[in-house]
């Protein structure tokens, strides 16, 4: 899903322009992506749209980061991070007891090797300059040591007492007209009064953080600091509960924050605000990539389910399962059809009397009946000659 042509969305643009019979693919050059924070310990799902993205899923405006030019990635500038604690998950702080602190670094040295916005990265990839101020803040904002690159085992309450992690991007639209209190700015909660129109995508614990199946606990955490001048990534965590929207025409890519509930865009009257609220008007986004996910069609109702669907499925399985173990038992031993078909024999028995007649025979006679039953143009009596050759001879 990169910028080069070979790409998958740039082969996408590239087809559904030459559908409508258009010139130019800037109207397709964009896709978003929302992964599902997992239910309990289960594995999340999403949605993903090609040519645009659904409003429907997202909780606030979407709020657009600069897209810096790159031959081949999404690139964004980032200008700050924060720590916070006791803010809850979401960008905007949901108690007045939250604390934050910021981690200092100066973002001229630091995005020199630049922030890649990377789906495929299964974690944080930053540069070992910021180690030591990140684990700094850490200690001083929750009073322990930042120690979560080995192994441990924590609890869900364990977990949720960790900072909620704040990137501050730069803006696509610096202009005047911008609401600096919206919801994804950092002015809403006056964290950057300068840089109040800047972008803050939040990152609870659970997502930067590696949950263990085995153990069913947490183990450690996504977050790596490397050395070198390679690039620096924000690669999954920044995905889950967050529809992120490419728009690569435009230059420019969106966050808002979400469930990514891909079952609930079967519901016509389904958004996060108001359950009772009508669906967005179709011309609002390109209604043949809500089609690509799957959105129009109906979602299954698990309040109102039947048990008896249920029970139906399992019938069928079970009597395919025996159909098969029949068949194969079958066919697993000599098996001469009472009935058949084939010309000449419309009631079976003179087809089995050839066969039995040429066991019967020795010599050269057995040699001529088996040239001519060889010779036969019917598939059916020729395995089935073989089939008893074989089974005699056992």
């Amino acid at each position: 899903m990169d910028r080069t042509k070979s790409s998958y969305q740039s082969q996408w643009a590239t087809a559904r322009a030459a559908q409508q019979n258009m010139t130019s693919t800037k109207k397709f050059q964009q896709f978003s992506l929302c992964f599902q924070r997992p239910r309990v310990h289960e594995a999340g799902a999403g949605t993903m749209v090609l040519g645009g993205l659904d409003p429907r899923l997202n909780k606030h405006d979407m709020v657009y980061a600069n897209m810096l030019r790159h031959s081949s990635y999404y690139v964004v500038w980032l200008e700050r991070i924060y720590l916070r604690i006791n803010g809850g998950k979401s960008v905007a702080a949901n108690s007045a007891d939250s604390r934050t602190r910021e981690v200092y670094f100066k973002p001229a040295e630091l995005n020199q090797n630049p922030f890649v916005v990377d789906s495929a990265l299964e974690g944080l990839w930053l540069s070992s300059t910021l180690e030591s101020d990140f684990k700094m803040a850490w200690q001083k904002l929750t009073g322990k040591a930042y120690n979560l690159e080995k192994k441990h085992s924590y609890t869900d309450e364990e977990i949720d007492n960790f900072p909620t992690i704040l990137l501050q991007l730069s803006p696509k639209d610096k202009s005047k007209n911008v609401d600096k209190a919206q919801i994804g700015l950092a002015g809403h909660d006056g964290l950057d009064k300068v840089n109040a129109k800047s972008i803050l995508v939040a990152l609870a614990p659970k997502q930067y953080m590696r949950f263990i199946d085995k153990k069913q606990r947490y183990g450690y955490s996504r977050i790596r600091f490397h050395s070198g001048n390679g690039q620096q990534r924000l690669g999954y965590p920044i995905f889950i509960g967050h529809q992120v929207h490419f728009d690569i025409a435009n230059e420019r890519i969106g966050f808002a924050e979400s469930d990514c509930d891909s079952w609930a865009l079967g519901n016509r009257n389904f958004n996060h605000t108001d359950s009772t609220a009508p669906m967005a008007a179709e011309d609002e986004y390109d209604n043949s990539a809500i089609k690509a996910t799957g959105a129009d069609d109906e979602a299954p109702d698990d309040e109102g389910r039947s048990p008896a669907a249920g029970y139906l499925l399992l019938f069928f399985v079970v009597s395919a399962l025996a159909v098969f173990w029949f068949r194969c038992r079958r066919h697993r031993g000599l098996h001469i059809p009472q009935q058949e078909t084939t010309p000449g024999f419309s009631d079976g028995s003179g087809f089995r009397d050839q066969v039995e007649d040429y066991y019967s025979d020795d010599g050269d006679d057995g040699e001529e009946d088996e040239n001519e039953f060889l010779a036969s143009d019917d598939e059916g009596l020729e395995m089935t000659v073989d089939m008893t050759r074989r089974r005699r001879r056992q």
